[in-house]
C-alpha cells in the first residue's frame, strides 16, 4: 500500500485549484450577464471593454503564475 507523499497531495491540490478556477470563470461570466457587478477594477475594465475572452485571459494568466510558483515549490522539495 502506497501512502500519498507531499508531492502527490500538492498535485491533487493543484488540480482542485485549476478546476475551481475554471468554475469561477464560468460563474463570473454568468453573473455579469445577469447584471451583476465586478468589483475588481482590472477585471471590470477588461470585461466592459473586451468581453469575457479577456476576462478569461486575466484568469488564465493568474493560473499560469500560480503554476510557475507551484512548479518552483515542487522542485525545491527535491532539492532540500
Amino acid at each position: 500500500m502506497t501512502l500519498l507523499t507531499p508531492v502527490h497531495l500538492s498535485l491533487i491540490g493543484y488540480v482542485v485549484f485549476l478546476t475551481l478556477h475554471f468554475i469561477d470563470i464560468l460563474i463570473t461570466d454568468e453573473l455579469l450577464r445577469l447584471g451583476g457587478v465586478e468589483y475588481n477594477p482590472l477585471a471590470r475594465f477588461l470585461y466592459s471593454r473586451f468581453g469575457v475572452k479577456d476576462l478569461f485571459g486575466l484568469k488564465i494568466a493568474a493560473a499560469v503564475l500560480i503554476t510557475i510558483l507551484f512548479i518552483q515549490g515542487a522542485i525545491s522539495i527535491f532539492l532540500i
